[in-house]
């Protein structure tokens, strides 16, 4: 065993060992912090379940599940509900989206609008700036279409005109758990990297200097 530490030490005292530790560490913070900042977890869903019980007015108790995944300016939308032995197939449909920001909004289905008719839908709400910024203050609902904050791991409704039958968060489970499962790596990467350039500086400072030599008179 002490042969074992002896033979790590000196392999993570090298000066190539701490360079490349040094750099697998500092580019893995900076993808982890770029994950953790992205707007949105593209192509994972974010899902939000509830269960209605009686004091909700429902008898037996009903389970309804949502997801939404999006990817790029469209997201699908899965519907389903479960109520004692009835289940309900999925439902799912299609939806444009628009993005500004931290704040999504969510258009008709792809099947009412085509690429053309979204493009030009975007640039008239662009054209009337009054409406577009009400719009991302939540304050004017266009179409009835749904306003909502989003990030990384979480989509949850905004302002009063805006909302999506009632949802108050969805979460996005895989973001945090991918979020966790990488920090957990990161840290052990980052102490890795540490414990490389403490054992380099001391190997150094207890490296025999070498002699100078003697002048002749």
């Amino acid at each position: 065993m002490k042969t074992f530490l002896s033979n790590a030490k000196k392999f993570f005292a090298k000066l190539p060992v701490m360079i490349v530790a040094v750099v697998i560490a500092v580019a893995g913070l900076a993808i982890y912090i770029g994950l953790l900042a992205r707007p949105v977890s593209t192509g994972m869903a974010y899902s939000f379940t509830k269960t209605l019980t009686e004091e909700d007015g429902v008898q037996g108790g009903v389970t309804i599940e949502y997801k939404i995944i999006f990817n790029g300016n469209k997201a699908n939308i899965v519907y389903s509900y479960e109520s004692g032995e009835e289940k309900s197939e999925q439902q799912s449909g299609e939806f444009w989206t628009l993005r500004n920001g931290n704040k999504i909004l969510l258009l008709t289905t792809s099947q009412d609008m085509t690429q053309e008719e979204y493009d030009a839908a975007v640039a008239e709400l662009k054209s009337d700036k009054e409406s577009w910024d009400a719009i991302w203050a939540g304050e004017l609902n266009a179409s009835g279409a749904a306003v909502m904050k989003i990030d990384a791991f979480k989509l949850s409704t905004f302002g009063e005109t805006s909302s999506l039958d009632g949802l108050d968060e969805l979460t996005c489970d895989g973001a945090v758990i991918f979020a966790a499962v990488f920090g957990v790596v990161e840290a052990l990467l980052l102490a890795v990297a540490g414990l490389s350039v403490a054992l380099y500086i001391i190997g150094k400072g207890k490296a025999p200097k070498e002699e100078q030599p003697k002048q002749e008179a």
